[in-house]
């Protein structure tokens, strides 16, 4: 294996790695709040401040694991930047289909 075999599989090992933490911060905020779709659980509609700001907290959690997730993503290092090797290895994972019409 070259030296930039191995760069290239460190870069996506970290990439991996990553996204593979981002998501499991974002289910454990998903799953320790899971109760607020299903009712009000303790708050009553008298404590609707105290509801939505356990509402607030999780979209927070969330969104600071999808702020992780956009880092990978902006990332330019080590990526084509032909479009034409782009769309092939965009195809070659199968996301054109997916976001194409």
């Amino acid at each position: 294996m070259t030296d930039r075999e191995m760069q290239l599989m460190r870069v996506i090992e970290g990439d991996r790695s990553e996204i593979a933490l981002a998501l499991s911060n974002m289910r454990k905020a998903i799953a320790s709040r899971y109760w607020l779709i299903e009712g009000r659980g303790s708050y009553t509609y008298e404590d609707d401040v105290q509801y939505r700001r356990e509402f607030a907290e999780a979209l927070s959690e969330i969104e600071a694991q999808l702020d992780a997730l956009s880092k990978v993503a902006r990332d330019w290092s080590n990526c084509p930047t032909d479009q034409a090797q782009i769309g092939r290895a965009r195809r070659d994972r199968g996301l054109l289909e997916k976001h194409t019409g």
